[in-house]
């Protein structure tokens, strides 16, 4: 796309009646070209800045999440659910799993 508006702006400066005239089209276009460069990268930075700080206010915001929480009853798109914090003192023990029938045929063999 910048590239056709290039092509574009290029070809008016091509067809210009005289050397003036020529001359103006092409700094208006260079002026053009430097201004759209410096604000598409400082809207560019800015977006990028504040979706940084909005995902960064997300997630450490608890009340705001007990909040969608106890608005959508636990039940949004994705099955929203709060956990409580496991204690330091309990862990869940592992259940032994069987092997898959790979590991059971090698066993078998050895």
């Amino acid at each position: 796309l910048v590239t056709a508006c290039s092509v574009v702006l290029f070809v008016g400066t091509l067809g210009a009646t005289d050397f003036t005239d020529f001359c103006e089209g092409f700094f208006i276009e260079l002026l053009i070209g430097i201004a759209e460069r410096l604000v598409v990268a400082s809207v560019v930075e800015w977006t990028r800045k504040g979706i940084k700080q909005a995902m960064k206010w997300v997630r450490s915001r608890s009340w705001f999440w007990r909040a969608v929480l106890n608005l959508t009853f636990g039940y949004g798109g994705r099955g929203l659910s709060m956990t409580e914090p496991e204690a330091e003192g309990e862990e869940e023990e592992e259940e032994e799993v069987e092997g898959t029938p790979i590991e059971e045929a090698i066993e078998e063999i050895l």
